[in-house]
């Protein structure tokens, strides 16, 4: 199943996101954070934070400030009215950022668990605090679901589905398309 920009966040989004500030509300609200760019082999192992274009004031004043962060590259237009920001990866949590690729939320170091759950406000109990510190609760409700036992040493977040997690405009085109179409025949 192809990501869906108007309804689906990347895990990215959730998890390394943070790297980038303190607050999910200093990033526009329907942004997506992806690993790379599957046409664009420089932006691999960078953070893309794709953007909808608009002309409010509150927009333009806020791109600023992300074009303003430290981390910023580069940025690029794509998938018409989107802007592609190209950031490189924190020096200090790279390690989380390849820990996250590989689906091991619980190894991140502590620090960046509890900066993942203030960025998005949230606190150990809530389902991603559950991930990030292998709560044996989330264990339970999963074998209760599965019927069968998890292992304590398995991570309890689902895996990164990488394929979603870099950005592919020829995939985000085909889902637009098929969208438009099912919109002309109701």
């Amino acid at each position: 199943m192809a990501f869906n920009l108007q309804m689906d966040h990347t895990r990215s989004t959730t998890y390394i996101l943070p790297l980038l500030g303190n607050n999910r509300a200093d990033f526009p609200s329907d942004s997506h954070t992806f690993l790379g760019d599957v046409n664009r082999e420089e932006f691999k192992n960078k953070i893309l934070l794709l953007i909808k274009k608009r002309t409010d004031p509150w927009f333009v004043q806020n791109l600023e400030s992300l074009i303003l962060k430290e981390e910023y590259e580069t940025s690029y237009d794509c998938n018409n009215n989107y802007l592609m920001l190209v950031y490189n990866i924190p020096e200090k949590y790279k390690d989380n950022y390849f820990k996250f690729k590989e689906g091991k939320y619980s190894l991140f170091d502590d620090e960046y668990k509890r900066k993942v759950l203030s960025f998005h406000n949230l606190g150990t109990h809530s389902a991603i605090g559950k991930v990030l510190y292998r709560d044996i609760t989330l264990y339970k409700e999963w074998e209760k679901v599965l019927g069968v036992p998890i292992p304590r040493t398995q991570e309890i977040g689902n895996m990164p589905n990488l394929k979603e997690e870099y950005y592919n405009e020829g995939e985000m085109n085909k889902v637009k398309l098929r969208r438009l179409s099912k919109n002309e025949h109701q």
